[in-house]
Formats: C-alpha cells, structure tokens, sequence
C-alpha cells in the first residue's frame, strides 16, 4: 500500500529495465536533434547544457518541440510508464486505465528563468486522474518539483480567492513544499488539483523529465476531451466482456 494521503508520493519501479530502455531511446533521439557527440547516456543528460551554448532560445524550444514529437511518434511512452510503474497506478485508480496519448518532456537547464510556474491541471483535467511524474536524471535541490499538498492547496487557493495575491501564493506553495529528490527509477505521482512547479535551477546539471496522465476508464473526465486526449491502456475482463455484450446489444 502506498501513502497518498497528501495527495502525492514518491515511488520505486519495479522493473528499471523499461526506464532504462525508455530513457536510452529518448537519449537516441536528443542525439540525433541536437547533435550531441557524448555516449554517456547520465552524462548526456546532466552536461546537455554544455552542448546546446550556441542554439538561441528560439531554436533550443523549436528542437525540444520537435523532440516530443519524434519520441511520442517513435516511442509508446505513456505505456512504458504504465510497465515500469503499473501496481501503483492500478492501487490508485482501479485495473481499467486510460492513459494520456502524448507525454510530455521538459528540459530545465541550469538557470532557466523560465521554469515551470505554480499551477494546478484541475479542473481543466479531471480531479479523478493522476500525473506520473518521471525524472530521466537524478533530481534534487532546485532541479526538483515543488508541490502542495492537499490541505494547503486548498487554504491557499481560499486566499487566493479572497485576496487575489498570485506573489503571495507562489511564496507559499515554494516554502510549505517539501523537499522531494526524486531519483531515476522513480516517479512522483500527485492529484491534477494539487499546487505544483518548479524553481528556477540553481544546480550544475541539467534536467530532463517526463510526464504524463492516468485515469479510470469510468472516472469523469474534466473539460477535456476523453476520446481526444486518452487511449485504452488496459481493461479488466469484466469491462472488456461487457463492453461486447453493449456493442452486441445495439447492433441488435
């Protein structure tokens, strides 16, 4: 049993061998776009902002673009999180799971002043689903995420709401957050409603992470789209019969 009573954890794959599989292809592909010589896959990560000194903003963005879509095309990556990490995701939200059609990858090199701000995926996403949050690289200190819990997520969006101080909210969800080192091998999953970001990287090193959504094929599915967002991940045989038995029903 995992503790999610914050609303958030960290855990432990039980199978390294899909996320070292998953993180060389990726590694593959950072080569190929951005043309890095260095076969260390730890060190290709970490130094990745020692290869790219030349590339202007715009450019370093249009070729992370280019690299979600390449790895997205090439790579089932939400399904190879579901492998590496399936007992947790199923505790959680039941054995019939959608899963988020494109992953998403986020490069944070070393004093980026453009992190991730402070927010939450719900109510655009569904208060029913969870973000698998999965760090290519060892991450710590300020090369880490900062979230909220659930109790202080909700007191600090009731101040927001009465006092309109976003400053104020940011300051509160940097300093409550807990410092959470996630390592590779593991993930942080939390609720889409939870506070959440990143701080500017103050590290030496360079990170690179992904993410992505499960949710319960019968969950409510938020303002978003389900069929256009989601795919079938895996489906109990109660579900897969009776899905028969509907579809036999109305062709009838």
């Amino acid at each position: 049993m995992i503790d999610f009573s914050n609303g958030y954890c960290v855990v432990e794959t039980k199978n390294l061998e899909i996320l070292k599989d998953l993180r060389s292809k990726i590694y593959d592909e950072v080569k190929k776009i951005f043309n890095i010589k260095e076969l260390n896959i730890d060190e290709g990560f970490n130094l990745f902002h020692n290869h790219i000194k030349n590339e202007t903003a715009g450019s370093l963005n249009s070729k992370r673009i280019e690299l979600i879509k390449n790895i997205n095309k090439n790579i089932d990556i939400t399904y190879k999180i579901y492998e590496a990490f399936e007992d947790y995701i199923v505790e959680l939200i039941g054995p019939d799971v959608l899963g988020q059609k494109i992953a998403n990858l986020v490069i944070q090199i070393p004093n980026d002043q453009n992190p991730g701000e402070i927010h939450r995926d719900a109510p655009a996403n569904s208060p029913y689903e969870i973000v698998m949050w999965v760090p290519l690289v060892d991450s710590y200190g300020t090369k880490t995420m900062s979230i909220l819990d659930y109790e202080n997520t909700k007191i600090n969006l009731k101040n927001l709401k009465e006092n309109n101080n976003w400053e104020q909210l940011e300051k509160n969800v940097y300093n409550k957050s807990p410092q959470l080192d996630v390592k590779f091998g593991q993930a942080l999953i939390f609720m889409t409603s939870l506070l959440h970001g990143a701080k500017i990287n103050k590290e030496k090193t360079t990170r690179f992470s992904l993410n992505t959504r499960f949710k319960n094929i019968f969950a409510p599915s938020g303002l978003k789209n389900q069929l256009q967002f989601f795919k079938k991940i895996k489906e109990s045989n109660l579900v897969k019969y009776g899905s028969h038995i509907e579809l036999e029903e109305l062709l009838k």
